[in-house]
C-alpha cells in the first residue's frame, strides 16, 4: 500500500509538471504571434 501511494503521488506531481510545461509553451507561443505583427 505505501509504495503504491508513493507511485500515486510522484504520478500526479508529473502531471502537474506536464501541465505547467505546456501552459508555459502555449503562453510563449502567443506571445512570439503577438510581436511578430
Amino acid at each position: 500500500m505505501g509504495n503504491v501511494s508513493k507511485e500515486g503521488a510522484s504520478l500526479a506531481v508529473l502531471k502537474t509538471i506536464l501541465k505547467l510545461s505546456q501552459m508555459c509553451a502555449e503562453s510563449k507561443r502567443k506571445r512570439a504571434r503577438l510581436e511578430h505583427r
